[in-house]
């Protein structure tokens, strides 16, 4: 039940964390090594000037794993850190060679189990019942096949397994391999790189992750386009999944 040591909790947390959006971008930032990033070993290292923000570091995390996400307490906790992802931040990627400035923007998945930032002068995010699908926002001439990235969920089955499941199905449709393997960049799991038969322009691909989501299951994010597209729309889907979190207990 909620109870007064409850309250003391957040009202504590509420107070720690009144700070503008550079403030709570570089929080995060603190916030993301202590959670989310599997080699960090020590404190999070900080000017003198950021003590306050290294105490809400260290409080955020420590109640996230003594409460999780299950209780009320952990939910609002869980609530509280998501809020501290910055609505937009501005990368550059590289497309075709040339470096280029891209503002994404923040959006949460669809059982609000993950946040990703989107590029959404191009593309749009749409939540539907085979999962959050990222398209390009003008529709694509008929004569272009499919372009999306598809951000799925499956709690029940781990990623060993999804993935196995999951190659065949592809190599059905797509039966040229072109890469596979485990890797940690621009997400951390298994992936496979396969595409139709042939080299024409317009020859369908997909990239396909599948990545643990940290309770048991999986995430399975399936890129589709065609050769031509690889380094451009293939190279801003995998931007935008450098920006992936997982937001959970």
């Amino acid at each position: 039940m909620y109870n007064d040591f409850d309250k003391k909790i957040e009202e504590r947390l509420e107070e720690m964390s009144n700070f503008d959006a550079k403030d709570k971008a570089d929080i995060w930032n603190a916030i993301e090594q202590e959670l989310f990033t599997e080699h960090h070993k020590g404190d999070v290292k900080m000017k003198p000037k950021k003590k306050r923000w290294g105490i809400l570091v260290a409080a955020a995390a420590a109640m996230l794993l003594a409460f999780g996400s299950q209780t009320e307490t952990g939910s609002a906790l869980v609530d509280k850190v998501k809020e501290m992802f910055v609505p937009e931040k501005d990368v550059q990627i590289e497309i075709e060679g040339d470096k280029e400035d891209t503002n994404l923007k923040l959006n949460e998945g669809k059982e609000a189990d993950y946040v990703i930032y989107i590029d959404e002068e191009r593309y749009v995010m749409n939540k539907t019942e085979a999962g959050d699908v990222i398209t390009t926002k003008e529709p694509l001439e008929e004569r272009y096949p499919e372009v999306s990235m598809t951000i799925t969920q499956v709690k029940d089955k781990d990623t060993e397994e999804v993935y196995s499941e999951l190659r065949n199905t592809i190599l059905a449709v797509y039966p040229t391999i072109i890469l596979e393997e485990q890797v940690t960049e621009p997400v951390a799991g298994q992936m496979l790189l396969a595409k139709e038969n042939g080299n024409d322009w317009d020859n369908e691909m997909t990239r396909v992750y599948v990545v643990d989501n940290e309770a048991g299951g999986s995430f399975i994010i399936q890129q589709k386009y065609f050769l031509e597209a690889e380094e451009g729309h293939g190279a801003r889907f995998d931007q935008m999944l450098k920006e992936f979190h997982i937001v959970k207990e």
